[in-house]
């Protein structure tokens, strides 16, 4: 229960609070549930009425002043949970060409949740939030030879010391995201891709998330430290619950015969 002291609201100016709401008070309904099997079958729609409940029960118990600051703590949140379950939902989400639109119009939904018809944020700010999740949607939309080549590319900036990636964060190019667009993509082409690199089994055996073990090594040619790929495999414990995992030792990722293939320190 939150209420509107300056201690109890202390967790939302910092940005945990929402946290707090979306990634455990809500776990059942947003992360286990969004686009878990297939996209059609549960979209956002049956979601977002829990999302409006718990908006108005802590608002009905916070002040006027203080509403701007939880919200936004809660839409950060509710984006951040929706890049997951994009990223590292894990086998049981895979998604096709003709699920993006949907994918996209469901985000609209979520953005139109928080600006509430002018009566909520700006939307201007929810706009802003939202950028890194409509690009991580727009990879997903690309073809995925594309999404290969921008990997193999950001392998090259990691060795040159270009990488895009900040403060152990993802970013919408850097080698972490790219390798969860293509494991999440209900495509041929990617399938065979991650096969042949990471022997990576059947995807329907595991129900969990997806991880990347990486460790940095000295270039035999170059004497340079640069990271690379040891592991990749899927969890068999759902989100927030330990357990044994399965996992598949994988060779360092290659872009042609005899190239090795880098990828950024998580």
């Amino acid at each position: 229960m939150i209420h509107g002291s300056v201690g109890n609201i202390m967790p939302f100016s910092k940005g945990m609070g929402g946290t707090k709401v979306v990634f455990w008070d809500l776990r059942d309904s947003f992360l286990f549930r969004l686009y878990r099997g297939n996209v059609e079958d549960a979209r956002l729609d049956s979601i977002l009425p829990h999302v409006d409940t718990v908006l108005d029960q802590i608002c009905d118990l916070i002040d006027d002043a203080l509403r701007d600051l939880v919200v936004l703590s809660i839409c950060q949140a509710a984006l951040e949970a929706f890049v997951w379950v994009l990223l590292d939902g894990g086998p049981s989400r895979a998604f096709s060409d003709s699920d993006i639109p949907m994918m996209e119009d469901d985000l609209n939904m979520l953005k139109d949740l928080f600006v509430a018809d002018g009566e909520g944020l700006p939307r201007s700010l929810v706009q802003k939030k939202a950028e890194f999740a409509e690009q991580i949607l727009s990879l997903f939309a690309l073809q995925t030879g594309t999404v290969i080549q921008m990997l193999m590319t950001a392998s090259e900036h990691i060795s040159t010391g270009l990488d895009s990636r900040k403060h152990g964060r993802l970013c919408l190019g850097d080698a972490q995201t790219l390798v969860r667009v293509l494991c999440h993509k209900k495509d041929r082409e990617a399938s065979k891709f991650l096969k042949r690199q990471y022997q990576l089994p059947m995807s329907s055996v595991y129900s969990g998330s997806l991880h990347i073990i990486t460790c940095s090594m000295e270039n035999e040619t170059s004497g340079k430290n640069e990271c690379r790929i040891l592991e990749v495999f899927w969890t068999k414990t759902s989100y927030c619950t330990c357990g044994g995992f399965s996992k598949a030792r994988v060779p360092t990722l290659s872009s042609k015969q005899g190239t090795q293939f880098n990828t950024v320190k998580r």
